[in-house]
């Protein structure tokens, strides 16, 4: 019982980052695309600094625990609460 005990306070205690890479070809994130994904902690997107991605959706990383994230000059519209709760 306590080992069981202790095993579960570690557990808790464990961070879990997840990191994304998005291809260069990728032209949209869309609504929502992220949202709630709490061990969200960095996105990449493109290759070498190129990318194709023009829009970014509504929401798309809101609730995410997103610490970085590199956007390329090719994006042109970035819509409304996109990090919302960060």
């Amino acid at each position: 019982m306590f080992s069981r005990y202790i095993s579960l306070f570690y557990y808790s205690l464990i961070q879990i980052h997840i990191f994304v890479k998005l291809g260069k070809n990728v032209t949209s994130i869309d609504y929502m695309a992220f949202n709630g994904c709490k061990n969200l902690s960095k996105i990449e997107i493109g290759e070498e600094g190129k990318s194709d991605l023009i829009s970014i959706g509504d929401n798309a990383f809101s609730g995410s625990g997103i610490i970085q994230i590199l956007l390329p000059d090719s994006v042109e519209t970035i819509r409304s609460w996109c990090v919302l709760w960060v």
